[in-house]
């Protein structure tokens, strides 16, 4: 099995793309970024962010969709 990291909170998603955390929070609501919410907590998988940037569509089951372009 695979470990993955996380990021936990705003700034250090923020930090991971090299924007702010506003921008950050935008992209989760304008964009779809895979963030998880649990109570006040956001956290991000890194590689489901990386995924994500590079026109990847993280379903939940784990799998990826990407577009052709690609």
């Amino acid at each position: 099995m695979t470990s993955s990291r996380w990021l936990s909170g705003w700034k250090q998603i923020a930090d991971h793309f090299q924007i702010s955390r506003r921008t950050a929070i935008y992209w989760t609501s304008s964009r779809g970024m895979p963030v998880v919410r649990d109570g006040g907590i956001v956290s991000a998988e890194i590689s489901a962010l990386d995924k994500w940037r590079h026109g990847c569509k993280v379903v939940q089951s784990g799998a990826k969709e990407c577009n052709a372009a690609e």
